[in-house]
């Protein structure tokens, strides 16, 4: 139980693949069957948070640096 229990404060801290590591630990020695479907949940909401993509941010440039892209903004306002 203490390994589900960690592997829940990892999850919390955003440190999944701790948490994941915990939770598969977890499985070797958790002895009900209600149990072990419990922490095989926290595995897989775990995993799922590790599987969103991360997109990027196609602006990203363009608001770090906006003198360089002075003329981008010109053609914008004439779009909209």
């Amino acid at each position: 139980l203490a390994y589900a229990n960690r592997g829940v404060a990892y999850k919390a801290l955003k440190d999944y693949d701790k948490a994941q590591r915990d939770f598969k630990e977890a499985m070797k020695f958790l002895d009900t069957q209600e149990r072990k479907e419990a922490v095989l949940t926290l595995l897989k909401e775990t995993q799922s948070l590790v599987r969103q993509p991360v997109l990027p941010d196609p602006l990203a440039d363009i608001r770090a640096s906006p003198e360089e892209h002075g003329q981008a903004r010109v053609m914008e306002r004439k779009l909209w």
